[in-house]
Formats: structure tokens, sequence, C-alpha cells
């Protein structure tokens, strides 16, 4: 089948314009998506730092949380509960207590939603060690 000039050049617009499509889509990194499993979280999360302004976070295999907070030490545990991650946690003198969240990643980045999806939502750079 032999195509016209007009047809190639159709062609190669609906290309270009894909091309294009997918570079400006793709800059702008990878869709979040939800951890569901204590499984996923081992794997994806546990033994990395997560990195904020203020500091950082370490979550450790044996289910403790250890790391800096605007120069105070943090510590506490951390658990799986159905879908949700849950820790205690305190940050120099002051208990923060328990609270489930929602956990989501996009390549180095990872949020946690919290009151188990109804709260306030922080997203914090991930080690990618």
């Amino acid at each position: 089948m032999k195509l016209t000039n007009f047809a190639r050049k159709g062609i190669f617009l609906v290309v270009s314009v894909a091309g294009l499509s997918f570079l400006a889509f793709s800059s702008f990194g990878a869709e979040e998506r939800r951890i569901t499993t204590e499984e996923e979280y081992r794997k994806l999360v546990v033994g990395k730092r997560v990195i904020a302004d203020w500091g950082w976070v370490k979550f450790h295999s044996d289910a403790r949380i250890t790391g800096v907070v605007n120069g105070k030490n943090l510590t506490g545990a951390w658990i799986w509960v159905d879908r949700f991650y849950c820790r205690t946690v305190q940050i120099g003198a002051r208990n923060l207590g328990r609270d489930c969240q929602i956990v989501l990643i996009a390549e180095d980045k990872i949020s946690y939603i919290r009151d188990q999806g109804n709260g306030r939502k922080v997203t914090y750079q991930l080690e990618m060690k």
C-alpha cells in the first residue's frame, strides 16, 4: 500500500503528538499506588529512611521506628493492621500515640494519610538504597 504525502504527514503528526504526550506525562513521575500489605511495606519501605526538611525516620524489620525530628530523637513501633500501617511514636518527651494510616508510594516519594485515610496527607522523600 502506497501512502500519499498527506497521509505520511498525518501519521508523522500523530506519532509525534503521542510521543510528546508520553514524555510530558512521564516527566510528572509515576502515579501513586497504595501499599495494602505488610509484605509489600517491608519490601518497599522497611530498612530505608524517609527524609524531610525536619529530619528523617527509619522503619526497621523488627517493627521499631527511629529517627530525628527537629533535632529531637524519635522512637516508636509500627504494625500492619488490615490494610493500614499503624504506628506509635514519641518525639523527645512528646507522645503522639497511635495512628493508623494509608500509605501511598510513587518512585522515590512516599505519602501517609493519617486517621485511616481521613486525615492530613504528608509526602516525603524515600531513600532509594
